[in-house]
Order: C-alpha cells, then structure tokens, then sequence
C-alpha cells in the first residue's frame, strides 16, 4: 500500500522551506481542492498561520509530496500534529490517497505576518499556483497582514525570538547533513 500523499498549502508550498524540514522530496503534482477555503488564524509567536476549512464553492490550490515514514514524522513535529493540527484525510477523483494539516481549535482573528504571507506566496509561483498568488497579493493590499512591531519591547522580544528560529534552523540544517 502507497504512503498517502501530502497536501502542502500554506508555507510547505515552498519547497525548499519542506526540504529543510523533512529532507529531499518528491513533488508528485498540484491539485486544487474543492469546496474549501484558504484562511489565517491558527494562533502563532508573531500572528497567525494558515489553515483550510470548508466552505461551498470555494477551493485551494496545493501541491501533493510523497513523503516516507521518516518524513512525515518529522513534518508531524513541525505542523504541531497532534496537539495544534490534526490529519485530515481526503481521496483524489483519480483514487489517490492524500492528507492535509488542518486547524480544528477556534481560529484567533490575528493577521499573519508580512514575511510568512510573502514565503507563501512564492511557493505559490515556484508551482504556477495563480489563483493562489492573485489571492495572497489582494490579501496584502487589504492590509490584512501584521505590521512589524515599533515598541521597543516588543522590538526586543522580536530580535530574540527571530536569533532564537535562526539557531533551531542552524541545528537543523547541521543535523541535516549528518
């Protein structure tokens, strides 16, 4: 029996941003998921993430990874599986067996950060993903996305927890090459 495949939809799209989570992967192609909509407000350090939900007539556009079992451990860690997502399993009209990452908790009305926004969006041109992009871009031009931080505290904390996330991306990429 085949691994399910991964449906990446938010960050994951890029996929040097996958690759330097879980190793090398294996693009096995896009597809648009139907009946559900692209939205932001699972809760994170700096605003919030993406998320998919149902909604009639609506789709998102994805991108399917084969990933081992070693893999989609490691993602499992990275996506707060079980504990923040949880697995959602769907099977494609050609009969392949996918899954995607999706919050159930109550969504935060926190706007995602500008440089989380533009990561997606670039994954979403690296895989010609247009109808993602045009969204994405009109979300920005709402100004619908968190502003950098201006008070001095808070400034702080930024710097702290930014050098914080280049460290932990250090150790990966060194255990990486191990």
């Amino acid at each position: 029996m085949q691994n399910p495949l991964y449906f990446a939809y938010g960050s994951n799209l890029l996929e040097s941003r996958l690759k330097q989570r879980v190793g090398i992967v294996r693009k096995f192609g896009i597809i648009t998921l139907r009946n559900y909509e692209l939205t932001f407000g699972v809760p994170g350090p700096f605003g919030s993430f993406a998320n998919i939900k149902e909604k009639e007539g609506s789709n998102v556009q994805g991108v399917l990874y084969s990933l081992n079992q070693y893999q989609q451990r490691e993602l499992d860690g990275y996506e707060g599986w079980p504990r923040q997502y949880k697995k959602f399993y769907f099977t494609t009209a050609d009969n392949l067996i996918c899954y995607a990452y999706i919050y159930e908790g109550t969504e935060q009305q926190l706007p995602p950060p500008l440089s989380y926004i533009n990561i997606i969006i670039k994954g979403a041109r690296e895989n010609k993903l247009k109808e993602t992009v045009k969204f994405l871009t009109e979300y920005k031009k709402l100004n619908l996305i968190s502003k950098p931080c201006r008070r001095k505290s808070q400034m702080d904390l930024s710097r702290k927890l930014e050098e914080l996330l280049l460290r932990e991306e250090l150790k990966l990429s060194l255990k990486m090459k191990v």
